[in-house]
């Protein structure tokens, strides 16, 4: 799990202390629902999932 701080507040404090847990929210065919609610299936395949970056500099072609 990855935690993340501004820097403001990292540089106060690194621990993780009084924070609220963040809920995350993703589509899934078609609706942007909190992932939490999502069925063991999906979030499987959330968990699976994996982001890539275009190099800057190169377009899509449209």
């Amino acid at each position: 799990m990855s935690v993340f701080k501004c820097n403001d507040c990292y540089a106060k404090s690194s621990s993780l202390t009084n924070f609220q847990k963040c809920e995350v929210y993703s589509r899934v065919v078609g609706y942007i629902r909190p992932v939490q609610q999502w069925n063991n299936g999906k979030k499987q395949e959330y968990n699976e999932r994996q982001e890539y970056v275009m190099p800057s500099g190169e377009s899509c072609g449209c």
